[in-house]
């Protein structure tokens, strides 16, 4: 193989390899998320990291060590979604009525990775394909 050939095929491959990560990033950092009624409804992979919009039910707060047990209500009170978050509470947590969290659904339940409590409006619902 002629060095030409050597430095494209090279080439190649690090482009190819910088564009997959690229795509694989894109996905975790889009600001899109869905409703409790959503996810609820919808049968979610496991292994799908997904963001979920909610208000907090503030009497539902409990904490078992280290896993932090609350649930979330969508706009209408209809749907409640129980999320398990492991890790420090988040500062002004009760305080908070909307949140977002993410993470994986699990049967009917959320194993939540973090709890954004920025308001949600920063965010876009995700529309139903």
């Amino acid at each position: 193989m002629s060095a030409k050939n050597l430095l494209i095929f090279t080439l190649a491959v690090i482009i190819l390899i910088s564009g997959g990560l690229l795509l694989n990033n894109l996905g975790d950092t889009s600001p899109y998320y869905y409703t409790v009624e959503e996810v609820l409804q919808e049968d979610f992979s496991s292994s799908e990291n997904i963001r979920v919009a909610g208000y907090l039910v503030s009497d539902s707060i409990t904490r078992e060590g280290e896993i932090l047990t609350f649930d979330i209500i969508d706009t209408a009170e209809e749907n409640y979604l129980t999320v398990n978050y492991e890790g420090e509470k988040p500062e002004e947590f009760t305080q908070q009525e909307e949140l977002i969290v993410e993470g994986r659904k699990d049967n009917n339940s959320f194993q939540a990775n973090k709890v954004l409590m920025q308001c949600p409006s920063q965010y876009q619902e995700k529309l139903a394909e």
